[in-house]
């Protein structure tokens, strides 16, 4: 039931944050590793990704908001977000200043948007 709603309720976001995961990452942002991906419902943090961001010295909760994609460089220790919007229009302030809140209590890692 749960694969049939997400079925019904898919608007190409899942195959944007795969190409942006597969095909953006690898070419603009060499070096960065993916922490986490969201890219379905169900759990949104997976114990694997928990570990990766762990190791990373960064934190996602499920109070946090949610970025699509969430990669981290070792050598520069800055994360980069990627927002997946498939409507019109752009990432609003509110979830940008929401990322970077829940980025600046991580103690040296810095935050790039896109």
């Amino acid at each position: 039931m749960a694969e049939a709603a997400k079925t019904a309720s898919d608007t190409g976001h899942a195959a944007l944050i795969n190409d942006c995961v597969e095909h953006y990452a690898p070419r603009f942002l060499e070096g960065y590793e993916v922490l986490y991906v969201d890219d379905s419902d169900g759990d949104r943090i997976s114990d694997e990704e928990r570990a990766k961001m762990q190791a990373a010295g960064a934190e996602l909760t499920l109070a946090d908001p949610m970025p699509d994609v969430l990669l981290w460089h070792p050598e520069t220790d800055w994360l980069w977000v990627i927002e997946a919007v498939t409507s019109d229009g752009e990432v609003d302030a509110h979830k940008v200043k929401g990322m970077q809140a829940s980025v600046s209590t991580q103690s040296s890692t810095s935050l790039a948007t896109c």
